[in-house]
């Protein structure tokens, strides 16, 4: 259970962050429709070093 919860708080924060940039778009590798294999990455290295796990993942209003 664990593993899914860390998942959705992934996709949580993958399109917290396309809302915010106005475009999915930003997790692809360039050139292509398929999502870059370090966007996970970035999200681990992000979640590191939050304080609140969710000002990282929730979408503000």
């Amino acid at each position: 259970m664990q593993d899914q919860l860390d998942f959705l708080r992934f996709k949580k924060w993958y399109y917290k962050t396309s809302v915010e940039a106005g475009t999915e778009t930003i997790h692809f590798t360039p050139g292509t429709n398929f999502v870059d294999p370090t966007t996970h990455d970035q999200y681990r290295a992000k979640l590191k070093n939050a304080k609140d796990i969710h000002k990282l993942i929730d979408l503000n209003d």
